[in-house]
Protein backbone atom coordinates (compact mmCIF):
# COMPACT_ATOMS: atom_id res chain seq x y z
CA UNK A 1 0.00 0.00 0.00
CA UNK A 2 1.37 3.25 -1.08
CA UNK A 3 0.45 6.39 1.71
CA UNK A 4 0.69 9.52 0.48
CA UNK A 5 2.10 12.96 2.42
CA UNK A 6 0.46 14.66 4.36
CA UNK A 7 -1.98 17.57 2.98
CA UNK A 8 -3.01 20.74 4.76
CA UNK A 9 -5.86 22.71 3.74
CA UNK A 10 -5.48 26.06 2.38
CA UNK A 11 -6.74 29.19 0.54
CA UNK A 12 -3.95 31.13 -0.90
CA UNK A 13 -3.35 33.13 -3.81
CA UNK A 14 -0.93 32.08 -6.31
CA UNK A 15 0.19 33.13 -9.67
CA UNK A 16 0.77 30.56 -12.13
CA UNK A 17 2.89 30.98 -15.72
CA UNK A 18 1.94 28.46 -18.25
CA UNK A 19 3.26 28.97 -21.76
CA UNK A 20 4.04 32.85 -20.70
CA UNK A 21 0.94 33.18 -19.42
CA UNK A 22 0.05 34.65 -16.20
CA UNK A 23 -2.81 33.26 -14.61
CA UNK A 24 -4.34 34.06 -11.09
CA UNK A 25 -5.35 30.87 -8.99
CA UNK A 26 -5.83 29.59 -5.34
CA UNK A 27 -4.24 26.62 -3.55
CA UNK A 28 -6.88 24.13 -2.11
CA UNK A 29 -4.20 22.30 -0.40
CA UNK A 30 -0.39 21.89 -0.32
CA UNK A 31 2.27 19.33 0.66
CA UNK A 32 5.71 18.98 0.71
CA UNK A 33 5.59 17.27 -2.83
CA UNK A 34 2.73 18.72 -4.49
CA UNK A 35 -0.59 21.11 -4.32
CA UNK A 36 -4.09 21.34 -5.67
CA UNK A 37 -5.41 24.62 -7.01
CA UNK A 38 -8.24 26.39 -8.50
CA UNK A 39 -8.99 28.35 -11.31
CA UNK A 40 -6.31 27.69 -13.78
CA UNK A 41 -7.93 27.03 -17.81
CA UNK A 42 -6.02 25.71 -20.42
CA UNK A 43 -3.94 23.22 -18.88
CA UNK A 44 -3.52 19.63 -19.84
CA UNK A 45 -1.55 16.33 -18.22
CA UNK A 46 2.39 16.79 -18.34
CA UNK A 47 2.10 20.97 -18.39
CA UNK A 48 4.88 22.27 -16.39
CA UNK A 49 4.07 25.32 -14.27
CA UNK A 50 5.93 27.65 -12.80
CA UNK A 51 3.86 28.99 -9.41
CA UNK A 52 4.73 32.05 -7.51
CA UNK A 53 4.39 31.12 -4.02
CA UNK A 54 5.92 31.99 -0.72
CA UNK A 55 7.75 34.91 -3.03
CA UNK A 56 9.53 31.89 -4.49
CA UNK A 57 9.31 30.51 -8.00
CA UNK A 58 8.39 26.65 -7.84
CA UNK A 59 8.35 24.66 -11.25
CA UNK A 60 5.60 22.36 -11.24
CA UNK A 61 3.88 19.47 -13.44
CA UNK A 62 0.32 19.03 -13.99
CA UNK A 63 -0.90 15.54 -13.10
CA UNK A 64 -4.50 15.33 -13.07
CA UNK A 65 -7.27 17.69 -14.17
CA UNK A 66 -11.11 17.77 -12.81
CA UNK A 67 -13.19 20.36 -13.73
CA UNK A 68 -12.17 23.73 -12.07
CA UNK A 69 -8.77 21.78 -10.27
CA UNK A 70 -6.19 20.24 -11.01
CA UNK A 71 -3.43 18.00 -9.02
CA UNK A 72 0.48 19.53 -9.63
CA UNK A 73 3.71 17.68 -8.44
CA UNK A 74 6.47 19.95 -7.43
CA UNK A 75 9.36 19.30 -9.12
CA UNK A 76 11.52 19.94 -6.08
CA UNK A 77 9.32 19.42 -2.84
CA UNK A 78 8.73 22.57 -0.62
CA UNK A 79 11.53 22.75 2.57
CA UNK A 80 10.08 22.01 6.04
CA UNK A 81 10.22 25.67 7.10
CA UNK A 82 7.62 26.99 3.69
CA UNK A 83 5.42 24.38 4.70
CA UNK A 84 5.28 25.56 8.11
CA UNK A 85 4.73 28.46 6.64
CA UNK A 86 1.79 27.77 4.87
CA UNK A 87 -0.01 25.96 7.71
CA UNK A 88 0.38 28.79 9.94
CA UNK A 89 -2.23 30.47 7.20
CA UNK A 90 -3.93 27.20 7.73
CA UNK A 91 -4.52 27.05 11.06
CA UNK A 92 -6.35 29.81 11.34
CA UNK A 93 -8.60 28.97 8.48
CA UNK A 94 -9.26 26.19 10.10
CA UNK A 95 -10.54 27.57 12.98
CA UNK A 96 -13.63 29.04 10.78
CA UNK A 97 -14.11 25.90 9.30
CA UNK A 98 -16.42 23.66 10.49
CA UNK A 99 -14.91 20.59 7.81
CA UNK A 100 -11.30 21.48 8.44
CA UNK A 101 -9.76 18.94 11.26
CA UNK A 102 -6.55 18.07 10.03
CA UNK A 103 -7.46 14.96 8.71
CA UNK A 104 -6.06 13.42 5.31
CA UNK A 105 -7.50 13.43 2.37
CA UNK A 106 -8.65 10.04 1.10
CA UNK A 107 -9.37 8.85 -2.16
Amino acid sequence: MRFREMRWPCNHPVVAMLNGAEQQAALVNISAGGARLTGLRGLAPGNRLILRLLNRSLVAEVRWIRANLCGVRFTAPLKADDLNLMRQGVARAASTARHAHGLREMR
